[in-house]
């Protein structure tokens, strides 16, 4: 997809996609030799998510049986985190609205409007081939990861800090505990 990508973009992608992108005159580019350098988690806005999710049988049931006792996704994500919860809601770091994105930056594992991600010159979205409660997981995992710091030094064996594609593999990897 080339530019404008988020009004090409935005229609095809659902909650719980990856989207790859490419940024042409990005400094970045020089160290990372990829094609693809950057990678996001498309989360869609509040009320995405809840069309998505919140009527899913499966996501319902395993909501409910959170320690939280929530009766919908949405209705978790606000009562396990209530403060990005929030923000979620608001305007991202440069004051776009409404969010859509969860991705790992340079000021850190960050919400971001479609205008901030998607303004990129190339594009592809990835439609992990899972369930919806398997998709919800990771957008908990992600939420859970929020705020933290990026990952200059490219450390996969830490949480404390993350970049782009440690966010991507540690918010769809199931942890330990969920097994």
């Amino acid at each position: 997809v080339t530019r404008p990508a988020s009004s090409t973009a935005r229609p095809l992608v659902r909650p719980g996609h990856t989207v790859a992108a490419h940024q042409n005159r990005f400094l970045s580019n020089l160290a990372l030799t990829v094609c693809w350098p950057h990678a996001e988690l498309y989360v869609g806005t509040s009320e995405d998510l809840k069309k998505y999710f919140d009527a899913d049988l499966e996501v319902m049931t395993w909501a409910q049986a959170q320690k939280e006792k929530a009766a919908t996704f949405s209705d978790l994500l606000s009562k396990r985190f209530p403060e990005k919860w929030k923000r979620y809601g608001g305007k991202d770091f440069q004051g776009h609205a409404p969010i859509r994105v969860i991705e790992a930056i340079s000021e850190g594992v960050s919400f971001t409007a479609s205008e901030h991600s998607f303004g990129v010159d190339y594009m592809g979205v990835m439609r992990p081939r899972i369930s919806s409660l398997e998709k919800a997981k990771a957008i908990v995992r992600a939420f859970n990861y929020q705020g933290r710091p990026y990952d200059f030094e490219f450390d996969f064996f830490s949480d404390a800090t993350l970049g782009c594609s440690e966010r991507v593999f540690k918010s769809d990897a199931p942890s330990e505990a969920e097994t």
